[in-house]
């Protein structure tokens, strides 16, 4: 009579490599866009994920600039602060998800002062009271704005990473904040040193 023990011995078990492969969360980092992009809404982008776990991530272009606004003509003249009375603030395109939707990201002092050890910001999809806030001079934290945002569902954004569509780099405040879009994503390439910016401009497949 065979045991139940000597059973479990002789049995073989295959996992896949997902099942394998420990799950690395990564929130708080930038996606930069190779050359195989080209030609998509994701060409020369840069992306803050805001979420990452096992059921999908969430993201916003960061670098992407659709138009600019007064703040004045959003939150009306009785909130804003004389000096902000002309302030002209940058919209970039988020995402090609839900468009329509005001999305910012914020960053506090706090929060600062840590993002080297822990890259969070914070984020708003009911942007009124924060703007409000912030033309009425009692909010003056750093802060981007953008309309619709990117999602990925359970494994789609690793298998893209394995297929060199992103590279994986560290959020930079100076980057992640500057309403200054033009160069962000060559900086950032740049910033990531020879090989890999050998891969996003001569790319050629897996390295």
């Amino acid at each position: 009579m065979t045991t139940g023990s000597k059973m479990g011995l002789n049995m073989e078990l295959e996992f896949s490599d997902d099942e394998l492969r420990p799950f690395e969360s990564l929130e708080g980092k930038l996606l930069v866009a190779s050359k195989s992009l080209d030609g998509s809404c994701f060409e020369r982008s840069l992306i803050y994920i805001c979420a990452h776990d096992d059921k999908g991530a969430l993201g916003i272009i960061i670098n992407n600039k659709i138009g600019n606004f007064y703040i004045k003509d959003y939150v009306g003249n009785a909130y804003v602060k004389p000096a902000l009375k002309n302030k002209k603030v940058s919209i970039m395109f988020g995402g090609p998800i839900d468009q329509d939707r005001l999305i910012i990201l914020s960053i506090t002092k706090e929060q600062e002062k840590n993002f080297e050890y822990f890259p969070a910001v914070t984020i708003y999809t009911e942007c009124k009271q924060f703007l409000q806030d912030y033309a009425s001079g009692n909010n003056k934290d750093k802060f981007l704005l953008a309309k619709g945002f990117a999602a990925w569902e359970p494994n789609q954004l690793e298998q893209e990473i394995e297929e060199n569509s992103w590279l994986i780099a560290p959020a930079n405040l100076d980057i992640l904040f500057s309403q200054k879009v033009k160069n962000k994503w060559s900086k950032m390439v740049e910033s990531l040193g020879v090989r890999s910016f050998l891969q996003l401009v001569n790319y050629t497949g897996n390295a």
